[in-house]
């Protein structure tokens, strides 16, 4: 009734490390969930306390023996993935718990806003692999200093979401669940205080408003005054306005 979605990654044997079909289907469920007019906000989430533990390795090295082109093929299909999330109709938002490593990193970093635990381990273990982190460092470039990012995708070191948020990675820090409170558990409860009236039921608005964001991003500018005029034509705005002349 309030807008907002979720989406989990469910791997937990795994650490809810994505293999080529939950990549896919992380595409897809985006879409599909977004498409949907009812809805202005999507959580993704983890399940078992862990965010994700990025591309699975097992995965990876069944691939080993796979062709240049089907190898082009596997990650042309993570950058859609990416790309699906970054380009969503709706506001995007990760709930990091546990770990958040190599690819991981980058499906937090697509997202509009990024919300952690302060002791979430956060990673690029590409580079000690012998791999350049090439399907995160454009992801990561919207959100940090070019130093930054290099600072984690060449040196492969683990920081926690602390150091996450001076970087820029981090929006919002979480309580810590050794706190014990009530607070540390309601994590729904953060979602919707975070993204205030995206939650808060005025989808049409919201959708509206990711709308001219993400053009602009394109480089698209828009007609501000004719968007504006058909926002306040709608039934949600005349009511929300009579209310308040009322109230």
């Amino acid at each position: 009734d309030d807008g907002v979605a979720q989406i989990w990654i469910n791997r937990p044997g795994r650490r809810n490390a994505v293999d080529t079909s939950t990549i896919e289907e992380l595409a897809s469920a985006i879409t599909r969930v977004a498409g949907d007019d009812r809805v202005s906000a999507v959580v993704l989430r983890g399940v078992g306390g862990r965010f994700c533990a990025g591309a699975d390795v097992a995965d990876l090295s069944a691939l080993l023996t796979a062709t240049d082109g089907e190898l082009e093929a596997l990650f042309e299909r993570q950058l859609q993935a990416l790309a699906a999330w970054r380009d969503a109709p709706v506001v995007t938002v990760a709930v990091l718990e546990g770990i958040a490593l190599g690819f991981g990193v980058a499906l937090a970093a697509v997202c509009d806003r990024v919300i952690s635990r302060p002791d979430t381990r956060i990673a690029l273990p590409e580079v000690r692999l012998g791999m350049a982190p090439a399907m995160v460092v454009d992801a990561l470039r919207t959100r940090m200093s070019s130093s930054a990012v290099m600072n984690l995708a060449t040196s492969g070191v683990e920081i926690d979401a602390v150091q996450g948020r001076d970087i820029g990675l981090v929006d919002l820090l979480l309580p810590s669940v050794t706190d014990g409170s009530e607070d540390a558990e309601d994590v729904d409860g953060w979602i919707r205080a975070d993204l205030g009236a995206a939650a808060g039921g005025r989808v049409a608005a919201v959708r509206q408003a990711v709308a001219m964001i993400r053009a602009r991003r394109h480089g698209d500018p828009g007609d501000a005054a004719s968007q504006s005029v058909r926002a306040l034509r709608s039934p949600e705005v005349a009511a929300a306005l009579d209310a308040s002349r009322k109230g």
